[in-house]
């Protein structure tokens, strides 16, 4: 019957010498090596873009290799179901990169090629300790564990563990004596290399719910990191074969242009313009060809790096409440501004078909351009309120107010003018008559949604006023132009 195993874990200074155990009292006569040639060496590499990416989104990819056996892992605990939660099976055992460790990596690193960050090296030597009668009656496994992060020494290690099973309560009291005097630690396990390189590398938190910080920096760098999450989900869900088209992930798309428009002043013009013209490069695409399109891989690049510095036109260190308060605020107040002089008839109190009455003079051309000025304003003032309305609180509410405002003007704008004389003699009897019933019809169901407005505009004028953005309640006086 096979002895029972106990393992004693010991983990030693890094420059001390190994203890002696033999003993002649004892009847420990010697220490031999167990293997005829040094063991190769156990690495564990993790790999990572030159900016650490991966690594910034809960990503590990990792390398394990001894002697000529390699294998690759890739986990990522807040990315399951497209990436294992844990380091389970290795995906893949060739020497270089796999094509499939390349592919679940692609929407986190881009283009960029995987390199070395972090690597582990173990060198390990085993023994066997020899009673005088040539038995042995322990064994007894030495690790030197050296940590390197880009090159330099983030962490020195030595470990032992020894089996003691075969020894008596006597010889078991020696080894414990023999370790305690080299200032050895006796501990209930002993961490796998692994868990020894994972802790060199860097484990950076997911963007919350919140902004972690009250920085325009923090702020904006939380907004883009939450864009970019959505959409690398939508990749992974689409590369995983989850999803059958590329939907989800082009809505997610059009939500950064939405975060990107709404910031517009703040972020740097080039580099915005630039983001926008590769999104327009993009288009719709249902199929999923985004996935290896340029401008797709450029984009996220793009993304990443302004998560970390956000490309700003201001300074970013200023209070994100203060400056995006100040943006609601004046917002709010033009649209106000904006829809009185329309509801007082400033602009619309004439005739739609010719000329502005109400005005004396004046074309239906102008009476559409101020109409659409106010639209223009509300679109604006919702967009950032979508955004940035989490920093001031009830951000459903007033991202539904001034929903409802933004759709009540565009229901009543103003038609398109009639067409002109010469276009009107290019048809025939029947289709000027068509024309003419359209027009009117137009300006019917423009009449009705006109009153809609005027009879809720109190209701939301009081509310947008009630808003507050800032420490200061914003006052309504002023030019809201």
């Amino acid at each position: 019957m096979s002895k029972k195993r106990a393992t004693w874990y010991f983990q030693l200074p890094w420059h001390v010498e190994s203890p002696l155990l033999t003993d002649i009292g004892l009847a420990l006569d010697r220490v031999v090596p167990r293997d005829p040639e040094h063991l190769p060496p156990a690495t564990v590499t993790l790999m990572d873009t030159a900016d650490e990416r991966l690594q910034r989104a809960g990503v590990k990819v990792a390398q394990q290799s001894y002697g000529d056996h390699g294998e690759w892992f890739v986990w990522g605990p807040d990315w399951t179901p497209w990436l294992p939660a844990e380091r389970d099976d290795p995906v893949g055992v060739e020497a270089e990169l796999p094509d499939e460790v390349a592919d679940l990596t692609r929407p986190f690193r881009g283009r960029n090629a995987l390199r070395p960050v972090v690597v582990a090296t173990r060198m390990r030597v085993r023994y066997a300790v020899i009673d005088d009668h040539g038995t042995v009656v322990a064994t007894l496994t030495s690790d030197r564990i050296v940590v390197r992060r880009r090159g330099v020494a983030a962490g020195r290690f030595r470990q032992v563990a020894i089996d003691v099973a075969g020894l008596d309560p006597q010889r078991r009291a020696f080894i414990i004596e023999r370790f305690e005097a080299i200032g050895a630690q006796r501990v209930d396990a002993l961490p796998h290399l692994f868990e020894q390189a994972v802790a060199a590398s860097r484990d950076d938190a997911l963007p919350g719910e919140r902004p972690a910080g009250g920085s325009l920096d923090a702020f904006v760098g939380w907004v883009l990191a939450r864009r970019a999450r959505e959409v690398i989900t939508n990749d992974l869900a689409l590369r995983s074969g989850e999803v059958g088209d590329a939907t989800a992930l082009v809505v997610a798309l059009a939500g950064l242009r939405d975060e990107l428009e709404a910031l517009s002043g703040l972020l740097q013009p080039a580099w915005r313009d630039e983001q926008l013209r590769r999104l327009d490069a993009l288009g719709p695409d249902p199929d999923g060809h985004v996935l290896a399109h340029d401008d797709y891989l450029d984009l996220l690049d793009a993304l990443e790096a302004a998560t970390r510095t956000p490309p700003l036109t201001v300074d970013g260190a200023t209070a994100a409440r203060a400056v995006l308060g100040e943006r609601l605020g004046g917002d709010r107040l033009r649209l106000i501004g904006h829809v009185d002089a329309l509801i007082r008839g400033d602009l619309v109190g004439g005739d739609l078909m010719g000329r502005d009455q109400a005005r004396g003079g004046g074309s239906q051309s102008i009476t559409r351009k101020e109409w659409m000025r106010a639209l223009t304003v509300g679109e604006q003032a919702l967009q950032l309120t979508e955004v940035a309305g989490v920093l001031f609180g009830r951000r459903k509410h007033m991202v539904r107010l001034l929903g409802k405002v933004v759709a009540a003007l565009s229901a009543a704008r103003p038609p398109e003018g009639p067409l002109s004389d010469d276009e009107i003699a290019e048809l025939s009897p029947a289709q000027a008559y068509a024309a003419g019933r359209a027009v009117e019809r137009g300006l019917q169901v423009t009449g009705a949604e006109r009153r809609y407005l005027v009879d809720h505009w109190p209701t939301w004028r009081a509310k947008l006023l009630a808003l507050t953005f800032s420490s200061n309640k914003p006052s309504a006086s002023g030019d809201h132009r």
